[in-house]
């Protein structure tokens, strides 16, 4: 009784899906005018009580990912999700097609091969020109409950435009790529990275050159950096590999540089850097999903990097718009707040 119980959701969320989006949000909706009615009767003034109430459930987003995950389908959804990216990427690319099928076979979809740099990184000793400059960026948002706060690509334009302490900033994220063209097609770890992570790191390439701004910039040719394991594997070290191109996804990028034999920022399988070319112009507030790392300037205290942080995040809210269905004053609400983090001055870095 119970399998058929799970199997009817799961067939339901397949296959009338926007009905169950659509159940989702009015039962969503239904909660919340519930919790506000109950603050409102305890004296709350009505457009506080919702906004309260609205605190207290966390938004609707986070809403529905909770009854997906109780639901058991979220990992479904997800692989829907990398389905159609998958068969417009083959549509665009007809003859990429044969391999790209082998390939998916292997493992589709990012969010099943996502790594985590962490154990690769922040909990080993730094292998970096003076890491005590170097802080982990996060933040707080206490709130709404939230202790360790990622940041955000919005957060990132203003720390490196806007800044006083930081010599350089870097956003990354772990992905997951299929490179073909190169024998067998491969399902390789590789990194999303801002083009001042390496900067920031204070890594320069064995061979070739590092990203740019240029690089970075919606538009700009396509890009790649090899690891030097992954160059030494697949390339034989040749050499004459920088400004050749590789088929990253179904799409040619050419390689610009190979990173230096001792760079462990990903771990040991890591193989391929990309540039992130974000549009500063179509961020939002919100997306609290990547990783950053700052290089403090010389002499700077991460005290004096907090409060520069601090009086940053309000640029943010004026700089930025809010994604639909949420207002500036929801994320003001959230006590978003500075948690940078020294791994060279204390025993973890979160």
């Amino acid at each position: 009784m119970k399998f058929g119980s799970s199997l009817r959701t799961v067939l339901s969320f397949v296959f009338r899906r926007s009905r169950v989006e659509r159940e989702m949000e009015e039962e969503f909706r239904a909660h919340l005018q519930n919790r506000a009615d109950d603050l409102e009767r305890q004296g709350l003034l009505r457009a506080e009580a919702e906004r309260q109430a609205w605190i207290e459930f966390g938004g609707y987003e986070r809403y529905k990912e909770e009854c997906r995950e109780a639901l058991g389908t979220r990992l479904l959804g997800e692989f829907l999700a990398d389905l159609r990216y998958g068969l417009r990427q083959l549509r665009r690319n007809p003859g990429f097609t044969a391999v790209a099928v082998i390939t998916l076979a292997l493992g589709i979809g990012a969010t099943t091969a996502i790594f985590s740099v962490v154990d690769g990184v922040l909990l080993k000793p730094l292998p970096y020109p003076h890491p005590e400059q170097l802080v982990a960026v996060w933040l707080t948002a206490p709130g709404v409950n939230i202790k360790d706060l990622n940041p955000s690509p919005a957060i990132y334009f203003v720390f490196r435009d806007q800044n006083h302490t930081f010599q350089d900033i870097g956003l990354y994220m772990g992905v997951s790529r299929n490179v073909t063209g190169l024998g067998e097609p491969e399902h390789v770890k590789g990194l999303d990275v801002t083009y001042g992570l390496l900067r920031t790191l204070g890594v320069r390439p064995m061979l070739g050159r590092s990203f740019t701004r240029a690089d970075d910039a919606p538009g700009s040719p396509d890009t790649v950096m090899l690891t030097y394991g992954y160059w030494r594997r697949k390339f034989g070290g040749d050499r004459a590999v920088i400004g050749k191109a590789i088929t990253v996804d179904g799409q040619l990028r050419q390689i610009i540089g190979v990173l230096p034999q001792n760079f462990q920022f990903g771990g040991t399988d890591l193989a391929l850097l990309i540039p992130l070319q974000m549009d500063r112009s179509k961020q939002f507030l919100g997306g609290f999903a990547w990783y950053g790392i700052a290089r403090l300037k010389p002499g700077v205290t991460l005290v004096e990097a907090n409060a520069d942080v601090a009086r940053m995040l309000p640029i943010m809210f004026r700089s930025f718009p809010p994604p639909q269905g949420y207002t500036t004053k929801m994320f003001e609400d959230a006590r978003i707040a500075p948690s940078l983090v020294c791994r060279a001055c204390s025993t973890t870095w979160r």
